[in-house]
């Protein structure tokens, strides 16, 4: 009876020691897989932090009440010192706005000042060296009474020709020119008043200095005969390259603007490249402009120098 109590308390004893290292395995396997799931939600949680670091930023779309009073603000300092005969205010123009929306106009201005006090030019804007820029050039702005260019005007769509016109200039002033169509501009080439009797506020569509890689956005009021809008641009000097137009083969920067317009006609998006070959012709030597309305495609033009004199 003893030997059977010993060999039953042996078993007991055997069992419960199977049973207790079964439970051990169990805990250490349960805690195994916990520490497994903490590792691999922590190694989540840092993937998804490391995406967010290489990820942009969200663009914050400003205010636009704010971007109108602001654009009104300089647009009203600009309209009073553009015609200065002085670099005092045109000076303080730039260092307020070093890359303003008339920044490019007020260095033109600012240049035929000290040019005319017998002194150098002031360079406050500052552009970062592009060793891709494939060389620079400053806009022609020495018109002369009796310049004048012909363009052909086609649809871009049935490339069927719509008109010819030619322009010339009439009247040169310090700041603006006169064409006998109507049409007025700035030295730049900046249209004021178009053929059509449209008017525009001063606008930096061409700039003074051109390099392949320049960036800037111009903002300005138009008015027609329905009313008055605005168009915002951004514009952008893609690249330097050959165009052969009736007029010649021209080494010349193509422009890129993309943007707006928003009136009474109701909100236009605008495409336009314009090819300028500053060195040799003061005018655009081709130009595209394709406006949409939502689907409706209201303009898709080009025009195309056929010939030009110059003085």
């Amino acid at each position: 009876a003893q030997r059977a109590a010993e060999e039953a308390e042996r078993r007991r004893r055997e069992e419960q020691a199977m049973r207790e290292a079964r439970l051990a395995q169990e805990e250490a396997t349960r805690k195994y897989q916990q520490e497994l799931a903490l590792l691999e939600k922590q190694r989540a949680q840092e993937e998804a932090e490391r995406r967010r670091e290489q990820q942009p930023a969200p663009i914050r779309k400003p205010d636009p009440n704010l971007v109108e009073r602001q654009f009104e603000e300089e647009l009203t300092i600009w309209e009073k010192i553009k015609s200065s005969r002085e670099p005092g205010p045109l000076e303080d123009y730039l260092l307020r706005y070093p890359s303003g929306r008339f920044s490019e106009l007020a260095q033109l201005q600012l240049d035929r000042i000290l040019a005319t006090l017998g002194e150098k030019r002031v360079e406050i804007v500052s552009a970062a060296e592009n060793p891709y820029s494939k060389g620079t050039s400053v806009a022609g702005t020495r018109y002369r009474v009796g310049d004048s260019y012909t363009y052909r005007v086609t649809d871009l769509y049935t490339k069927l020709e719509v008109e010819t016109f030619t322009q010339t200039v009439t009247k040169v002033t310090d700041t603006d020119v006169t064409y006998d169509t109507g049409m007025v501009t700035d030295l730049l080439g900046n249209q004021l008043r178009t053929r059509d009797g449209r008017r525009f506020s001063p606008a930096q569509f061409l700039p003074l200095e051109f390099a392949v890689g320049k960036r800037w956005t111009t903002r300005f009021k138009i008015t027609t005969q329905r009313g008055t809008g605005q168009v915002e641009l951004d514009m952008r000097v893609v690249a330097r390259e050959k165009i052969t137009v009736p007029a010649g083969t021209f080494e010349a920067f193509r422009l890129e603007a993309q943007g707006w317009s928003s009136g009474p006609w109701g909100s236009t998006q605008v495409t336009r490249n314009v090819w300028l070959a500053p060195d040799r012709v003061r005018r655009w030597i081709a130009s595209e402009d394709f406006r949409k309305s939502g689907p409706r495609v209201i303009a898709s033009e080009r025009e195309e120098l056929v010939s030009y004199k110059q003085h």
